[in-house]
């Protein structure tokens, strides 16, 4: 018998059920468009809602729900964005009639256009100088960098929102101490965590901040790979791990390859066979995505790194897409991916999608409405971590689909009312996706035992709506707690969830 047919028997004996339909590993791809028609565009940045930040024709642009946004200027006459968080502020620079200066959006009216004051500028002192803003986090703290003497000399910087309704600045110093040495920061994340690049050109060292702190010298800087002289950091996620590029020699050959950068350690994550491979973006999975050249070291191309292993992302679209994709700059959370490439011989600004598994729930003698059923679910890592937790939102069948980077997983699912189930080795995309859960658990603690008994009893004969009526202690959904619900909590008594 076929490996996936014993899977899927084996799986369907038990209690619970996780029943799979193997389809194989591709994204869906969507042109973002351009601001002028037949124009060109870039995607920079991603958020865990789908939505894009970047260039095009000239200007910054915020890109959702199918609709790109012109976030035009601060009355000079070009823009760029480089970052966006989950609640939609976009941040990066714009040209204003002094300098070039770091910008944050936001759609306050939510009209889905750039009006008077959403553009606000984070100008340095005097606005003479330059500036540009290329990270931000949830929070709403940005990171950059901003010239601080006349001379041009330029530092990474932090921008923080103060409860007076102004925005305080804080330069966030280099590797060296020296005040004449340049740094720049490239990303934020939710922790605080400052990454960028410290130095000359050719002698830059990669670093990273403690969470809302300075760079310090004795501490952050990050080391190269074997035989490196240049480094530099372009993204962070929330465990702290970062990536970027070093240099490394390979015998009289010197190499720039795409880093990973755990703790004090350094991973060259390969190449797609050219000399020079850049990585640009990290998700909370630790999934890379950044750009490489061919053995050509001509063609430039897009690459996802997952779990030790680099695919050029070209070959994971649809046959027929039309697409050279030339460089990944950001991956969400859930998989998605954006950048540019050429799309019908126009450079346009891609949005990346992993094939969806169409998730089931089916919660053991529940008859009600699936969509008021709250659910948690947790991607976790090889050994147990949580690196993801999202609550997505079923339809009345209990039905919603699952995006996630084509890998292979560790996935914990607790909807009210029910035990948790952990499932391991699940290769996604899955086609779909079957998970039985044990119903009972009315005080969430994972255990059905008098605690809920409790519960039910306090609320017994009870209607919705009605006071004290306990929503959890409704194990069959039908808007009373009654016998039914007595019965389903006598079947699963002593019953304990997964981890």
């Amino acid at each position: 018998m076929p490996r996936a047919s014993v899977l899927y028997t084996l799986m369907c004996a038990f209690s619970f059920t996780l029943c799979l339909s193997a389809t194989y590993a591709q994204y869906t791809i969507i042109d973002l468009g351009a601001i002028t028609a037949n124009g060109q565009s870039r995607g920079y940045a991603i958020n865990n809602k789908g939505e894009v930040a970047g260039w095009s024709d000239g200007r910054a642009f915020f890109w959702t729900q199918g609709v790109m946004i012109d976030l035009g200027t601060l009355g000079g006459s070009g823009s760029e964005a480089r970052a966006v968080n989950d609640a939609g502020q976009v941040v990066g620079w714009s040209d204003t009639p002094q300098a070039r200066h770091a910008f944050i959006w936001r759609d306050l009216n939510g009209n889905r256009r750039a009006d008077p004051g959403e553009m606000v500028d984070l100008r340095p002192v005097p606005s003479t100088w330059q500036g540009r803003a290329y990270g931000i986090n949830n929070a709403g703290h940005v990171a950059g960098w901003s010239a601080i003497n006349p001379d041009g000399v330029y530092h990474a910087f932090r921008w923080s929102y103060n409860a007076g309704g102004w925005w305080d600045w804080f330069d966030l110093g280099n590797i060296s101490g020296n005040p004449d040495e340049i740094s720049i920061a490239n990303a934020i994340n939710n922790r605080g965590q400052v990454v960028g690049g410290s130095g000359a050109t050719g002698s830059r060292r990669a670093f990273r901040t403690q969470p809302y702190s300075p760079i310090d010298p004795l501490t952050d800087a990050l080391p190269y790979l074997p035989g490196g002289t240049t480094a530099e950091a372009f993204a962070v996620n929330d465990r702290g791990q970062v990536v970027g590029s070093s240099n490394t020699r390979v015998g009289t050959t010197t190499l720039t390859r795409p880093a990973l950068w755990q703790d004090n350690t350094v991973i060259n994550l390969g190449s797609l066979g050219g000399n020079v491979a850049r990585a640009f973006g990290i998700n909370s999975l630790g999934h890379v995505v950044g750009h490489s050249y061919l053995s050509d070291n001509a063609s430039l191309r897009a690459f996802l790194w997952v779990n030790g292993v680099m695919t050029d992302l070209n070959t994971l679209l649809p046959a027929g897409a039309n697409w050279i994709l030339n460089e990944a700059r950001a991956i969400n959370d859930f998989g998605q991916i954006t950048g540019y490439g050429e799309h019908n011989g126009i450079t346009r600004a891609f949005l990346l999608t992993p094939v969806p598994t169409e998730v089931t729930i089916s919660l053991n003698d529940y008859t009600g409405d699936y969509s008021a059923l709250p659910l948690q679910v947790e991607v976790r890592s090889t050994g147990g971590q949580t690196l993801l937790t999202f609550s997505p939102e079923l339809n009345a069948e209990g039905k919603f689909p699952l995006t996630l980077t084509p890998d292979t997983y560790t996935i914990a699912f607790k909807a009210d009312r029910s035990l948790r189930r952990v499932f391991t080795n699940i290769a996604l995309p899955a086609g779909t996706l079957t998970v039985t859960l044990l119903n009972g658990d009315a005080d969430g603690d994972n255990e059905v035992t008098l605690f809920d008994f409790a519960r039910l009893v306090s609320a017994f004969g009870k209607l919705q709506g009605e006071p004290g009526f306990e929503p959890t202690a409704d194990f069959d959904g039908d808007g009373e707690i009654s016998l039914f619900d007595f019965g389903i909590l006598v079947r699963h008594f002593g019953q304990v969830g997964d981890d």
